[in-house]
């Protein structure tokens, strides 16, 4: 289950309620997602029909893509599409060490995170762990899954993404 989906199922019926009616919208802060007045409508977002949390789940990318137009992705739903690619891709090839300098990275598209290769040019812009010495393959793994779990990841993501969302 994504966060998002996580998020709409702890919802209570009071709170469904303010969201079908417009009374308050989904936002995100630093963390996860959250009920905010001054967040997504769901009123707004020119669908019809919508009555229950399912209603709301199949518009999932609809929801999101709005939202992180102007904000920047909350941890949870950042750490969940980076496990989603370290599944894809072996996590030791997003650390950057002497033994593995054609490393991947990660970085924002739209709304979502992707890898880019060594070959992309953004990826030296991306977000990947950085060592100065030569690592062993479990060695590398070790320090990206550390740098993932404990935030550094997502705090580079957004060191690196400030003014997309903060400078005018």
């Amino acid at each position: 289950m994504t966060p998002f989906q996580l998020f709409i199922e702890q919802c209570d019926s009071e709170d469904l309620t303010q969201l079908l009616s417009g009374e308050t919208g989904i936002g995100c802060n630093d963390t996860d997602y959250l009920l905010d007045k001054q967040g997504i409508a769901l009123n707004k977002l020119d669908i019809d029909g919508l009555q229950t949390k399912d209603d709301i789940l199949k518009i999932e990318q609809e929801i999101l893509t709005s939202l992180y137009q102007t904000h920047p992705l909350c941890r949870s739903e950042f750490d969940y599409q980076a496990q989603q690619l370290f599944i894809k891709n072996p996590p030791e090839k997003f650390c950057s060490h002497p033994d593995n300098p054609k490393h991947l990275a990660l970085m924002i598209e739209g709304t979502q995170l992707v890898t880019v290769d060594f070959n992309d040019a953004r990826n030296q812009y991306g977000y990947f762990c950085e060592q100065n010495k030569a690592l062993d393959l479990a060695k590398a793994r070790q320090l990206v899954m550390k740098w993932s779990s404990t935030g550094e990841a997502y705090e580079t993501y957004r060191a690196k993404t400030y003014c997309r969302y903060n400078c005018d």
